[in-house]
């Protein structure tokens, strides 16, 4: 499977989980880049066929621009002892560095947090084994020179 098939499929596992249908076209493929299109999918019609919904590209950062965030965090609850991802997705330019906080404290990647990120603007915290002291408000704080941005989600146990 090429790089670029690759990537659309984990783009589509990334927001299938969730619960958003996306469409995924491949705009260009180098040696060193990919471009994908990633666009909310429509719901088929039933007894019909949808027909491709034609929309513009999404917007290309040309010029310096504040965080933004595609996707944010949601809600989650989960048993004691499991794992549990926040995941979203930011755009900025310059590339905004991203943050993690549990209830205004700072989080430090260690044996129970991993913070991952790649340079599509990606974003995940993992917490390895969720315990009862977990519970909380966490929050995903991106920044660059032009603005501040940050998505908050509740943790349940």
């Amino acid at each position: 499977m090429s790089e670029a098939k690759t990537a659309a499929t984990r783009f589509r596992e990334m927001f299938g989980a969730l619960g958003i249908p996306v469409e995924i076209d491949i705009l260009e493929q180098g040696p060193k880049k990919i471009e994908l299109r990633i666009g909310k999918a429509s719901p088929p019609t039933l007894g019909k066929f949808a027909l491709p919904v034609a929309r513009p590209p999404p917007p290309l950062l040309t010029s310096d621009t504040a965080p933004m965030f595609m996707t944010e965090l949601q809600n989650q609850e989960v048993q004691d002892g499991y794992p549990v991802s926040f995941d979203c997705i930011v755009i900025g330019k310059p590339l905004p560095t991203v943050r993690w906080f549990k209830d205004g404290k700072a989080i430090e990647e260690n044996d129970h947090y991993m913070i991952n990120e790649d340079q599509e603007g990606c974003h995940q915290l993992i917490i390895t084994a969720v315990v009862p002291t977990d519970m909380g408000v966490y929050r995903c704080l991106a920044e660059n020179n032009m603005g501040v941005a940050s998505t908050k989600a509740e943790l349940r146990v």
